[in-house]
């Protein structure tokens, strides 16, 4: 059999068989194994105003991205709480509420076992917005709840995600584009760049405009890669956004940077820091490796792509026909099982 080394265009390829919001959190929580299991909810909003629609959210996710710094806990906020089955019976939860105060914002925080017992209550009162002490008392709260969960954290992670950015306006730019994002819907893609641009322009020393921009690109390239639209660029503008966010912006990235850790093997792997990106490169190797007739080769090179990216129906497509040409029945069936698993139009 030939191995689908072109892409050809399909009208209906896709269009229809991927729940794209499932889809893109699979690595997510999946990739979740170890650790205590904390859900963190979206905050209760006391106040109402129209300009505080993505606070709710916006506190959870960064409760959760400062409790996720302790390296030892599995940590479900926004959509993965839907997906995710271990998200069903946490061993923790965390939820809140804010109001406006003058000049001011006033929140809670609480600490919870599953079945709703509650163990410990935060408040926090800080001056808002454009001031950045709202993440300095947050990452406080966090390192509490750690000390009454009795877990150890990592402090150089924490303070990563405390110290992204000074400016609560970037942070607030951020979150809008993230959570138009997480909808993983195409028509909304230019209005959470439009966010992520802002949050650039807001902090451009921050890592958040730039990271959020890789999320929604990559995202991009894999949905375009599905439907067999032409997909390249989209990586191509994701690295070009990573190089810019290693240049201009502050070090270390936030804990919630999507990156996988490469294996020494992996070429480029230091360069690219993306698993997205990561995935990219070697389905391209094993795209020429496959059309010179390097079979070995080429099977190695896309399952270090799966690996990355294990939502690509393509790679897993591509893999199965790889060992098809290998002679190796059992592997292309598994292969061609993930496929369409993935996306039931795969060969659509």
């Amino acid at each position: 059999m030939a191995l689908l080394l072109v892409l050809p265009a399909s009208a209906s390829y896709g269009r229809d068989c991927m729940n794209w919001q499932r889809v893109m959190n699979m690595q997510a929580v999946g990739g979740k194994t170890d650790g205590r299991i904390v859900v963190v909810r979206p905050f209760d909003d006391y106040t109402k105003a129209a300009s505080d629609e993505w606070l709710p959210q916006g506190l959870a996710d960064l409760t959760a991205s400062m409790l996720a710094a302790s390296g030892s806990l599995r940590v479900f906020s926004g959509p993965s709480v839907a997906i995710s089955p271990d998200a069903k019976g946490p061993e923790f939860v965390v939820s809140g509420m804010f109001q406006h105060m003058e000049k001011g914002l006033r929140a809670f925080v609480k600490l919870s076992r599953g079945d709703q017992t509650l163990l410990s209550q935060y408040e926090v009162l800080v001056p808002y917005p454009d001031n950045n002490q709202i993440f300095m008392d947050f990452a406080e709260v966090a390192t509490k709840i750690w000390q009454v969960m009795g877990v150890s954290g990592d402090n150089g992670a924490l303070a990563a995600v405390r110290d992204a950015t000074t400016s609560t306006r970037a942070f607030e730019s951020y979150e809008k584009g993230k959570q138009t994002l997480e909808g993983y819907r195409q028509s909304d893609m230019e209005v959470a760049k439009t966010w992520f641009e802002q949050a650039k322009r807001n902090d451009y020393r921050s890592p958040l405009g730039y990271q959020g921009m890789i999320d929604l690109l990559t995202f991009l390239g894999l949905y375009h890669k599905q439907r067999r639209d032409p997909f390249g660029l989209y990586f191509e503008q994701a690295e070009r956004e990573l190089s810019d966010m290693n240049r201009l912006a502050k070090k270390p990235a936030p804990y919630w940077t999507p990156v996988k850790k490469p294996s020494k093997k992996d070429k480029g792997a230091v360069a690219l820091k993306n698993r997205f990106l990561l995935g990219h490169a070697s389905f391209n190797e094993g795209l020429i490796a496959a059309e010179n007739g390097k079979w070995p080769e080429a099977a190695a090179a896309f399952k270090r792509s799966v690996e990355f990216v294990p939502e690509d129906s393509v790679s897993w497509y591509q893999l199965a026909r790889v060992y098809e040409n290998l002679g190796n029945a059992a592997e292309a069936s598994a292969a061609l099982r993930k496929a369409y698993e993935v996306n039931p139009c795969v060969e659509k």
